[in-house]
């Protein structure tokens, strides 16, 4: 982040609209970071993807119209800086979905008894997922498109620690349609769900009632429509 100057858009792509003093000594950034530490009330900045009245705010905010935004709970798990060159800071943040980092930029700044805004954002992981994990662009480009193949993940990856349910051909067929299906195993939360080929068929959330529903399906090709509608004529 970049004390001492805020812009339109919070971050180093908008143009500069204010200029503060910076005075802060690594004590005071300390103090400050530590505020921002854990369950916080954020504002969405404006320019953002968030609607009102369906149009998302950044529409908004290129006509000029400020509009007010309601605080959202987020939770910041991790703020520690790393290095300070001068004005400019480089910080660490680990944190949950929905926070906006260009308004935690502009809040600290703010803290420090001046203005900011992102002068950079790297994200290095998300999920299960690090950077370190990864293959770099041009070391892909280099390859053919069976070794890129080689390289891609299993979709189930995405679910890694959720619970599996499998399914026989008849509740998959039903559960693929977007119907509550019942299981044997109640109070499981959110969970994975599969066909009887180990195929992945969605999420789902089961209950106390010990009845699964749906909460994200993928869409299924016509050939597995077929054999599914198949075989739920032959039970």
């Amino acid at each position: 982040m970049q004390l001492g100057a805020a812009t339109t858009t919070g971050d180093a792509e908008g143009e500069v609209i204010e200029r503060c003093d910076v005075a802060a000594s690594e004590a005071q950034i300390e103090r400050a970071l530590a505020q921002f530490r854990g369950t916080i009330d954020q504002v969405p900045p404006m320019h953002s993807a968030l609607k009102q009245g369906g149009r998302p705010l950044y529409e908004l905010a290129r006509e000029g119209v400020v509009v007010e935004r309601a605080a959202r709970r987020v939770v910041i798990r991790e703020l520690t800086l790393l290095e300070r060159r001068d004005r400019l800071l480089y910080l660490r943040v680990r944190c949950s979905k929905g926070t906006y980092v260009r308004s935690l930029a502009a809040d600290l700044g703010k803290a420090l008894g001046s203005c900011a805004h992102l002068a950079g954002l790297r994200r290095t992981g998300a999920g299960g997922f690090e950077i370190g994990a990864a293959t770099p662009l041009e070391v892909l480009e280099s390859m053919d498109e069976e070794a890129r193949e080689r390289l891609v993940l299993p979709l189930r990856t995405l679910f890694m620690g959720l619970a599996e349910v499998v399914l026989d051909a008849g509740r998959a067929s039903r559960f693929a349609q977007g119907q509550s299906v019942p299981v044997a195993s109640p109070d499981l939360g959110r969970c994975q769900v599969l066909d009887a080929r180990g195929g992945l068929i969605g999420l789902g959330e089961c209950g106390a009632d010990g009845v699964l529903r749906p909460v994200r399906l993928l869409a299924i090709s016509k050939a597995s429509s077929a054999a599914a509608q198949e075989s739920q004529k032959t039970l």
